[in-house]
Parts: structure tokens; sequence; C-alpha cells
């Protein structure tokens, strides 16, 4: 898990279980890694198939409350559609590695989230 992720993942409702949960999970998808392989490289520990399926549900059940979240402050006017798409813009925008301005943009990011908010 890159810096930069790892930092995020603090501000959000993902557990760092649950992020380390669906990078392996994605890299299964690429076919990277065997499921197999997947099920020993969480902390390097292995977990059964049921754990990882349990906590891959956990992580998507709070990736669709932190959408549904974000639809409701937006229905209830707390946040502007404008200032979403700013905001997704700019997020996109930052490279996956970003070494050492790890400060920086988490500084940026604030500003912008705080922006959205409008409370």
């Amino acid at each position: 898990m890159s810096l930069f992720v790892e930092t995020i993942g603090e501000r959000s409702s993902l557990t760092r279980v649950q992020i380390e949960t669906l990078i392996l999970r994605m890299a299964v998808s690429r076919g990277e890694i065997s499921l197999k392989e997947a099920l020993t490289k969480r902390k390097g520990v292995a977990i059964s198939p049921g754990t990882y399926y349990r906590v891959l549900g956990q992580a998507k059940m709070n990736l669709r409350r932190a959408l549904f979240g974000v639809l409701v402050g937006v229905q209830l006017g707390l946040i502007r559609k404008e200032e979403l798409e700013r905001f997704f813009s700019a997020a996109s925008r930052i490279p996956a590695e970003i070494n050492g301005k790890e400060a920086d943009v988490m500084q940026l990011l604030d500003a912008l989230v705080e922006r959205l908010v409008m409370l």
C-alpha cells in the first residue's frame, strides 16, 4: 500500500485491513496473483477464504455507504454538485505515488473537502 493511499485511508470509513483486502482483490482480478496467494499476503499472515470474503464484503458496504452519504449531502443541499465535480477532477489527477509530497496533497484535499461540505 502506498503512503498516499494509507494517508487518505486514515480519513476514510475503510479500515486498513479493508484497504489491503481491496488492493489484493484488484490484483486477483487483474490476474497478477491467485486467490490462494492473496490469502497469504495480508500482513504476511494466512487467512481463510471466509475471512477474505467477509472483509471484502465489509469494504464494499463501507464504500456504498460513503457514496450514499454523499448523495444525502447533495440532496440536502449541503454539497454542491459543482464542488463535488471539482473535487473528483482534482483527485483523479493525483498520481498513485507522490513521494514525499503527501502532506501537501493532503492539505489541498482537506481544503477541498472543507469547502465541499457546506455546514
